[in-house]
């Protein structure tokens, strides 16, 4: 069962990111999005990790789906160990 995003709507302020967008994300294999600076990349992926919510929409997961993905950046928690870093 693939990843279903649909008709995700998501705004900052007065700027939309994502307006109705739809994406159907394969089970398995590798999925590379690509985009101008600026273009919603990283929101996307936010949204998917449940990092961000959408403002309207929704994300279907198969069964038993776990999310992660690597930041371009160091994005250590310093509120926490770095045991518990590595843990989440």
């Amino acid at each position: 069962m693939p990843i279903l995003i649909d008709s995700i709507t998501k705004s900052f302020g007065e700027e939309t990111v994502f307006e109705d967008f739809f994406a159907e994300l394969p089970d398995r294999g590798c999925v590379c999005y690509f985009g101008p600076s600026g273009s919603g990349k990283t929101t996307l992926f936010n949204i998917l990790a449940g990092l961000v919510a959408p403002d309207s929409g929704t994300i279907t997961f198969p069964a038993g789906a776990k999310v992660s993905f690597a930041f371009q950046e160091d994005r250590l928690l310093p509120w926490i160990s770095a045991a518990e870093n590595v843990e989440q």
